[in-house]
């Protein structure tokens, strides 16, 4: 399968998300995705993220953040 750090090229090998491996995610919007958490604190706990390295929520584009949403 890869991983997503394969599939939007970034050189971030620490980062846990860029990490993850394609097979795990569920949905998918063109700026954000959604998946599964490994070790959930409640059943179906589900993590939603942007594709793009930001620093806080507040650095997002609209874009980002409509398509955050439009997951939740």
């Amino acid at each position: 399968m890869g991983t997503i750090r394969d599939i939007w090229r970034v050189n971030l090998k620490d980062c846990i998300f860029c990490n993850l491996e394609t097979s795990r995610i569920e949905k998918e919007k063109q700026f954000a995705l959604s998946f599964k958490d490994l070790y959930p604190v409640t059943e179906g706990h589900t993590l939603v993220i942007p594709k793009r390295h930001v620093q806080s929520y507040f650095d997002l584009t609209e874009e980002e953040r409509s398509s955050i949403v439009d997951l939740l």
